[in-house]
């Protein structure tokens, strides 16, 4: 798993998604939403997470969580929609404090500009 592959590239993420999965069923919260959202991303399925984090009771929880869209920015980029992923990594420095979120969504906004 995770902590487990020597290096990020070998994380088995379809594993993890489906652990998600399974505690998504037993304990269906927006944050366990999250995280099953964005390993379907990292195991080559952004459009499922993508659909997770749209679920209406997952994106109203979620609403001013900076790592909400710091996750919707990046799946929304591996699907090639790099307008609303920067707008997601703008809305996630906007709405904190936190240098380290900050940074994240400076280094995302970044790395899109150098692709374009």
């Amino acid at each position: 798993m995770h902590v487990e592959a020597p290096s990020a590239e070998a994380t088995d993420w379809l594993q993890i998604f489906l652990l998600y999965t399974e505690l998504h069923v037993r304990h269906p919260t927006p944050i366990v939403a999250l995280n099953r959202a964005v390993a379907a991303g990292f195991a080559g399925r952004p459009e499922v997470g993508l659909r997770a984090l749209a679920e209406p009771e997952v994106a109203a929880a979620l609403v001013d969580y900076p790592g909400f869209y710091l996750a919707r920015g990046e799946l929304l980029r591996r699907v090639g929609e790099v307008a609303a992923a920067r707008g997601c990594f703008e809305r996630a420095a906007g709405l904190t404090d936190n240098a380290q979120v900050r940074g994240a969504a400076a280094r995302q906004l970044q790395a899109l500009a150098n692709q374009a």
